[in-house]
């Protein structure tokens, strides 16, 4: 696999093999993301095998494109050509080949999937049938070629035949979630799981804790089945661990947390960074469960009575959930968005704190809940994410730049996370000739060699073998 990035324009031509699809397929559907140079993806969606032999399911592949492409002003990047062949494993051969012409406005025009591709690239009976050019339990090999134009070619101008035309990847919708919706027009309740986590930073005889619980409410089974973590959580007695030594969770500098008004009140109800108590895991006596009865009738006013109609009860609104788990190193907006992304796949990050304050893009109707890609990024490791963790670091990834490399680089979360050192050193020593005798970065070596960032050392170590 190769890739290069120069004056703007990407060129990828990777090949990616795939094994063991007939018995990953036995069961269920599956979607497998590869990761390509310059945040590009290749996606292969995989269907369910089919018992008849009168069905012939179809597997497709998708070219995900990055972020920054929507992003970037007109005239930074070149539109792209991409080409897929599809070839067995101990062949050249191009077995079947599409094209695909990413043109400026499509890129800025599908920023929902960021992909295009083609849903019956290829059926299960062309690789699994008596005469088959190759044999998908054995494996097969996807040739991508990325590269950019100046002008759209020709070919590419060519319409594919209807079997095979170009669309955005299918919307899969999660069979527990489609329960759940159901449950909820039948009237029953669907939430029996309520998550309690701070939302404040708060600051006491200088040391900083976080303040003023907050519920956020979930179905077990939706959210356990996407999280082992999550599961064994839910069905134990035991809150979520905390941070280990190394990984300490630093309320002074998670920024999914609100500032607190108040500094220094001692009035104000708070949890110490290193202090052992923890919010109650019932409701009965809790100081949080105001804030849980408030938030459920103002979710579910009761109707004015009517002589002239039956009372109707809302069930599904006065029924508290079956388990509250504290979580104390997670702030609430964080959690929140991971939930939500669970149920919706939806996900939206907030600039990192590193950058200079923005306004806020249009709102494009559809609710979205902000969180640090840093924070969604440590909290997916911890619960095995795999997805969103992948979606957290490009984030942070994108928003990178020269003004803001060398505090990112030096940041405690930084040195928590290797693959996040590495990703971001690689970005320093791109700008090497720019950065190497800025003050920034002299001010941060400076700090290091004197002990101030012990959490420093290894990005320090790297920079001076560099």
């Amino acid at each position: 696999m190769s890739g290069t990035l120069k004056n703007a324009e990407l060129s990828i031509q990777a090949k990616v093999i795939y094994t063991g699809l007939t018995a990953l397929a036995q069961s269920t559907s599956h979607r497998l993301y590869t990761e390509l140079p310059g945040s590009w993806r290749v996606m292969l969606e995989v269907p369910k095998r089919l018992e008849s032999a009168d069905e012939d399911p179809s597997v497709g592949i998708y070219i995900c494109w990055p972020k920054y492409l929507a992003d970037a002003p007109d005239g930074t990047y070149p539109e792209f050509l991409v080409r897929i062949g599809l070839q067995a494993l101990d062949s050249v051969v191009v077995i079947r080949s599409r094209e695909l012409l990413l043109t400026r406005a499509l890129v800025t025009r599908d920023i929902k999937s960021s992909a295009r591709g083609w849903t019956n690239f290829f059926s299960w009976k062309d690789s699994c049938g008596e005469g088959a050019d190759f044999r998908a339990d054995e494996g097969f090999q996807v040739a991508i070629d990325v590269s950019p134009v100046e002008c759209p070619p020709a070919a590419a101008a060519t319409p594919e035949p209807s079997e095979c035309s170009l669309s955005t990847p299918p919307d899969v919708t999660h069979p527990l979630l489609l329960s759940n919706i159901y449950r909820q027009i039948e009237g029953k309740d669907t939430t029996d799981v309520k998550f309690v986590l701070f939302s404040r930073r708060h600051t006491q005889d200088g040391v900083v804790g976080a303040k003023d619980p907050l519920p956020v409410f979930a179905g077990i089974d939706l959210v356990g089945s996407q999280s082992m973590y999550l599961m064994d959580l839910v069905k134990s007695d035991e809150q979520l661990p905390e941070e280990p030594s190394i990984a300490a969770y630093d309320y002074a500098s998670d920024s999914d947390l609100d500032e607190d008004e108040d500094e220094d009140d001692a009035g104000l109800s708070d949890i110490e960074v290193d202090s052992a108590a923890s919010l109650p895991k019932s409701d009965a006596g809790s100081d949080d469960s105001a804030n849980y009865d408030e938030a459920r009738a103002a979710a579910c006013p009761t109707p004015p009575a009517c002589a002239d109609e039956p009372k109707v009860e809302l069930v599904a609104c006065t029924r508290s959930p079956s388990k509250v788990i504290p979580v104390k190193d997670v702030a609430y907006k964080t959690w929140k968005a991971m939930i939500y992304y669970m149920y919706t796949s939806n996900l939206s990050f907030a600039p990192l704190s590193s950058r200079p304050p923005s306004e806020d893009p249009e709102e494009d109707g559809i609710p979205s809940v902000k969180a640090s890609p840093k924070s969604m990024y440590r909290l997916a490791k911890r619960l095995g994410l795999d997805d969103l963790c992948t979606a957290a670091k490009e984030d942070i990834e994108e928003q990178l730049s020269v003004d803001i490399i060398v505090a990112e680089v030096f940041s405690t979360f930084t040195a928590q996370f290797p693959e996040i050192r590495e990703m971001e050193l690689a970005f320093l020593f791109q700008h090497w000739e720019q950065l190497k005798a800025s003050d920034a970065l002299r001010g941060m070596i400076a700090k290091a060699t004197r002990g101030e960032l012990p959490h420093s050392t290894d990005v320090l170590m790297d920079i001076i073998a560099h």
